[in-house]
């Protein structure tokens, strides 16, 4: 009788959990190729930056961890705690001084284009753009 009533619970248990989600993982799935175009808005920098970015970036994803590549700077990041999108980042060091190069994607639906905003800083200078990545 013990044993059946164990039995029962468990089950009980498991229903409730699956009915609550708690089983499942609802992370946003962001892999996949993405075609890029990213405008400058902001730049307090004493050199020429380009105007536009236009190029191909590549999302790997692992649960909530990604990766992605734009050519060759490799950034590290996770899902956004409200799964609407995902930040990562690279710091490359070029000529003794570190750079921070920022991507953060949003999305406001569900679908294949985030709202991009790249930033790369190299302290005190700052260079920002905006744009959008749409799945190819």
């Amino acid at each position: 009788m013990i044993h059946r009533i164990k039995l029962i619970f468990v089950v009980a248990i498991t229903a409730v959990l699956a009915a609550c989600g708690g089983g499942g993982d609802d992370t946003p799935f962001f892999a996949g190729k993405y075609s890029l175009k990213v405008n400058l808005i902001s730049n307090n920098c004493n050199a020429d930056v380009p105007g536009t970015l236009v190029g191909t970036v590549t999302i790997e994803q692992n649960n909530r961890d990604v990766a992605l590549n734009l050519g060759s700077l490799a950034f590290a990041g996770q899902v956004d705690g409200d799964d609407g999108g995902f930040s990562a980042k690279n710091i490359t060091v070029i000529n003794g001084k570190a750079v921070e190069s920022l991507m953060a994607a949003r999305t406001e639906t569900t679908g294949s284009t985030y709202t991009i905003r790249y930033s790369v800083t190299a302290n005190p200078c700052s260079a920002i753009y905006t744009g959008t990545a749409t799945k190819i």
